[in-house]
């Protein structure tokens, strides 16, 4: 499971965000957290350059958390909020993993 520290921390918005980020989806299922499926994990990201140059990721489709060993809670906090911003530009594209080939929707 991933830090408890950061599940206290959160407010709401802060919470929505996560949920989004590491599932695909902005809500949690309406029993919350344990009825995801597959279950939320953490694995520790690779980072040759350093974990205080890297960003968190997820692997949506798999609930999956990618932390980088930040060496601190309050750079853990400010990748946080740098990725986040990220999420929010122009640039951020979401792909769902259910999505047809050829990316059609409906």
């Amino acid at each position: 499971m991933f830090p408890l520290w950061l599940q206290l921390e959160m407010d709401q918005p802060e919470r929505r965000a996560f949920v989004q980020f590491t599932t695909g989806c902005p809500h949690l299922p309406p029993t919350g957290l344990a009825a995801l499926n597959p279950m939320l994990s953490v694995s520790l990201k690779h980072c040759p350059d350093g974990a205080e140059s890297e960003l968190p990721s997820a692997s949506t489709c798999f609930h999956v958390l990618k932390m980088p060993a930040y060496t601190s809670k309050e750079a853990a906090k400010r990748a946080a909020r740098l990725r986040d911003r990220k999420l929010e530009g122009p640039d951020r594209h979401v792909v769902a993993c259910d999505a047809p080939p050829g990316g059609g929707g409906g």
